[in-house]
């Protein structure tokens, strides 16, 4: 008897092709005309489109800041009542 014959086969995938990773950025950018579907309108249209969603985004933007900074000052005096209240309990408890 002699020794088994080895046969190394061939990976099937040699010849298939990979795509380069996309970065962070390009990723999101894909996702966005597929979802929302400039990639079908001629330059003008998508040039339109794009400030609009552009505009949309900076409106936004801009009532969610001026949200946030009505409601900082009273959220900033609750936090400076904090370190008072602890210490009130810490001294109460020992």
């Amino acid at each position: 008897m002699g020794k088994p014959v080895i046969i190394k086969a061939k990976k099937d995938y040699d010849g298939v092709y990979e795509p380069e990773r996309m970065n962070w950025l390009r990723l999101q950018y894909y996702r966005y005309q597929v979802t929302l579907g400039p990639y079908v309108f001629t330059s003008h249209e998508a040039f339109v489109f794009n400030t609009i969603v552009l505009l949309l985004l900076f409106l936004i933007g801009w009532a969610v800041k001026s949200i946030v900074v009505k409601l900082t000052p009273p959220l900033w005096n609750l936090v400076l009542y904090i370190p008072a209240t602890v210490l009130y309990l810490v001294q109460k408890n020992a």
